[in-house]
């Protein structure tokens, strides 16, 4: 079936989307993107310098740059896709001249931009386990991709909710990254469900985050099998969140147009 005219060029606006998305995503010289690489590198470096002063093995037979790795890959996915998410329509506000382009076309480009850092930056980080550290390759990639792109559709939905409710209050907005914080301790970075004692995993069970942590180590480690991951957990938790961004678009999309007009 052939396009319209109107069809075609609205795809032409939704790429010229993806276009801004990635400049700005990236700007700030030829070595910002980098960033996308260096910040978890320097994360998995914390994790593996905590381990290392308290002189903790991991829960895994793996060495310890490997385990930390496969906790902050979905960890840092989760931060890196709501953050940039949260500031999508703000960044993007102007492109609305551009009718019929709306929030959810700036989400969904932002979210996609992001799927497509996601990819890359996994393959950078299981191919610098493999040269740098030697670490055997993931017992089942099939299933860490599964994990990698549940923890996006989580990501994308949380994003997507945090994104409208910021657009309606500016106090929610620094209240969020207060909130993430936490999550840095309670996601598995550090441990595995296994480890934890019952009361425990029933609590952390909660934690979408950490379901996302457990399945991609399912995948990546042969043998493991966590007491808690599920893949649904994720699933159900992202469609959630972006019913409640859809339900509540309509009035974030008013509170910038007001905003616009200051």
């Amino acid at each position: 079936m052939e396009w319209s005219v109107s069809q075609a060029r609205y795809v032409d606006r939704c790429a010229a989307l993806v276009q801004r998305e990635r400049k700005t995503r990236f700007a700030g010289g030829v070595l910002a993107p980098l960033w996308a690489f260096i910040t978890p590198g320097i994360w998995i470096a914390f994790v593996v310098a905590f381990f290392l002063i308290l002189e903790r093995q991991p829960p895994i037979a793996v060495g310890v740059t490997v385990f930390a790795a496969t906790g902050i890959l979905p960890y840092a996915a989760f931060r890196q896709v709501t953050g940039s998410m949260m500031r999508a329509l703000v960044a993007h506000r102007h492109m609305r001249m551009f009718a019929p382009l709306g929030n959810r076309d700036i989400l969904s480009a932002t979210a996609l931009v992001e799927a497509v850092n996601l990819v890359i930056i996994s393959l950078f980080v299981f191919g610098g386990l493999t040269l740098l550290f030697d670490a055997a390759l993931p017992a089942d990639l099939g299933g860490v991709y599964i994990a990698l792109g549940l923890t996006w559709i989580l990501a994308a939905g949380v994003g997507a909710l945090l994104s409208v409710l910021a657009a309606l209050s500016d106090s929610f907005a620094r209240i969020v990254p207060v909130v993430m914080r936490p999550l840095f301790w309670i996601s598995g970075l550090f441990y595995t469900a296994t480890e934890l004692a019952g009361p425990v995993q029933d609590l952390l069970w909660w934690n979408p985050v950490f379901h996302c942590v457990e399945l991609l180590r399912e995948g990546f480690f042969l043998g493991y099998r966590s007491p808690i991951a599920e893949a649904w957990v994720p699933a159900a938790f992202g469609a959630f969140c972006l019913l409640g961004a859809l339900l509540l678009e309509g009035r974030a999309r008013g509170a910038v147009r007001g905003r616009n007009r200051l």
